[in-house]
């Protein structure tokens, strides 16, 4: 592990050459490095790596297919419980694609504002039941940050994803709600810290499409205060309107 190293800027990228097939676990904290191509080609080198726990680094990306790693099953880019981050301001494409056993990823950057559309991209369809819970933070994530897809490309895996310290004050019905159709277990977990987070018209399809019981976590969306709010004035989107025509 390195740790509270505020000289230590680059690792060279044969370092731990010699060493690369029995390493497992890689750990940084209150270091200065930067280097996202170098460490991550160091990263890759590692293939029976287990577990990444890196924090108050200076990383500012995770590179297009940045992990290739069979057994690794923790990735932690910052701890909100700890106060770490990574500065992290982008994602590139199908950076987990495969880590198929993949059970933790956990990123919180100040600096984060946009997920690509193919970051959390999956390759494998997995035959177990094992989760991969999702823990994303940071303040400028927002209701916008999301595009299209970017959460429906996890195959048939079950995802635990936890929003958090973020500034999203509703849920897109058009990227959200798939996510949560794609696996009957899946969940959402807004925590209370999205303190910005509103109850109105935007937010309705929660209620209506996954109110089960108010007091139950049956819901599958953690943290949302919208369950018993008055929704009446607000219309369902088009194609629901249309479906609803048609059955009557």
């Amino acid at each position: 592990m390195f740790q509270d190293n505020i000289l230590l800027t680059i690792i060279d990228e044969y370092a731990f050459y010699n060493s690369k097939d029995y390493i497992e676990v890689f750990e940084t904290l209150n270091t200065n490095l930067s280097d996202s191509n170098t460490i991550f080609s160091i990263l890759r080198q590692f293939q029976n790596l287990r577990r990444i726990s890196m924090h108050n680094d200076r990383l500012t990306n995770i590179p297009d297919y940045a992990f290739n790693h069979t057994n690794l099953i923790n990735i932690w880019f910052g701890l909100e419980n700890r106060r770490t981050n990574q500065p992290i301001k982008s994602i590139g494409q199908y950076a987990f694609y495969n880590v198929p056993n993949l059970r933790f990823l956990r990123i919180f950057s100040p600096y984060l504002i946009q997920i690509n559309k193919y970051s959390f991209a999956q390759h494998i369809r997995l035959s177990s039941n094992t989760t991969l819970g999702i823990y994303i933070g940071g303040q400028l994530l927002n209701s916008t940050s999301f595009p299209l897809t970017s959460l429906s490309r996890f195959r048939n895996r079950r995802i635990y994803l936890r929003l958090y310290f973020t500034n999203i004050t509703y849920l897109d019905e058009n990227i959200f709600q798939p996510f949560l159709e794609i696996n009957p277990f899946s969940i959402i977990d807004m925590h209370s810290s999205n303190i910005h987070f509103q109850c109105d018209c935007q937010s309705a399809w929660i209620q209506h499409d996954y109110s089960r019981n108010v007091d139950e976590l049956e819901n599958r969306v953690y943290g949302y205060k919208c369950w018993s709010y008055d929704f009446s004035n607000c219309t369902l989107n088009k194609y629901k309107e249309k479906k609803s025509l048609l059955i009557n």
